[in-house]
């Protein structure tokens, strides 16, 4: 989503060819002089023309700083009663053989997703497991209403998945309030596709209208069954000045997601205790 203005290129004038070869007519030097003078106006009025487009279509598309609303990605937890499985992380075998090797109150830390488990997630290597969940809230800067028309998904890289373990919490099925925006990061082009909630039929488009009063929350999830993925979002919006897009990413790093299928699946039972659940390792079903 670049900001600067469009290179604009003007029709050739194919008249012009022909004028060039009438006004330079051997012998004939004052037609000469006043075709070189009316080939200058037009020269001029094209550059008028180039500039004045430039600096119309800079109107229309504003960048991250004129944009007249804000994306916030909250905490993973901020909306965990809608999660059918908590957010969670992927551990490399390599870096941690398995949950046996950490603490009761590391594994409660990381079972609970507490805030301090991205920190110690880090340290060890491990990313977040598939699906990833973004929490977005999108607020307008002011009374007058945005519309937010889309979500573009950029895939930014595809690596081998992780090898490694994952603890998960198991919340149970049932209607998710939120809105929510789907993501196959193994398509080959990924989308975003839009609901209502888990209960509605896919929307056609995504049409929210925010303002300084009137947020919207969207649950933002990505999936992938066979890679580790580097990705990022932009959300496009059209508001009373123009149009646009804000980039969506991880305080400006990529979003990290590995399957967690092949992976060792264990289910958090609370108190810092985990338990085996063998069949999570070809992918965790709950439903």
């Amino acid at each position: 989503m670049g900001d600067g203005s469009p290179v604009v290129t003007p029709p050739e004038d194919e008249g012009g060819n022909r004028r060039r070869r009438l006004f330079a007519t051997r012998g004939q030097k004052v037609a000469a002089v006043v075709g070189g003078a009316f080939l200058a106006t037009i020269g001029a009025a094209i550059a008028t023309w180039a500039i004045a487009v430039g600096q119309s279509t800079t109107k229309k598309v504003l960048g991250d700083h004129h944009a007249p609303l804000t994306v916030r990605v909250l905490p993973r937890d901020a909306l965990v009663d809608t999660l059918v499985v908590s957010p969670y992380f992927v551990v490399p075998r390599a870096r941690v053989p398995s949950p046996t090797a950490v603490s009761a109150s590391q594994l409660q830390m990381i079972g609970e997703n507490a805030a301090e488990s991205t920190a110690w997630a880090e340290r060890h290597g491990a990313v977040d497991g598939s699906p990833e969940i973004v929490n977005l809230e999108l607020r307008g800067k002011s009374d007058e209403p945005v519309t937010v028309t889309g979500i573009k998904i950029t895939v930014l890289a595809r690596q081998p998945r992780v090898k490694g373990w994952f603890v998960a919490s198991a919340n149970g099925c049932g209607v998710q309030p939120v809105r929510l925006a789907l993501v196959d990061l193994d398509a080959a082009v990924p989308r975003a596709d839009y609901y209502e909630s888990d209960s509605s039929p896919k929307a056609e488009r995504l049409a929210l209208y925010v303002t300084r009063t009137n947020p919207e929350l969207i649950q933002l999830t990505a999936r992938t069954r066979s890679a580790l993925v580097a990705w990022k979002a932009a959300i496009s919006y059209s508001g009373p000045d123009g149009e646009g897009s804000l980039t969506v990413d991880e305080n400006g790093e990529p979003f990290r997601v590995s399957t967690e299928i092949g992976s060792k699946g264990y289910r958090y039972e609370g108190h810092g205790k985990v338990r085996r659940e063998p069949y999570w390792d070809r992918g965790i079903s709950v439903c």
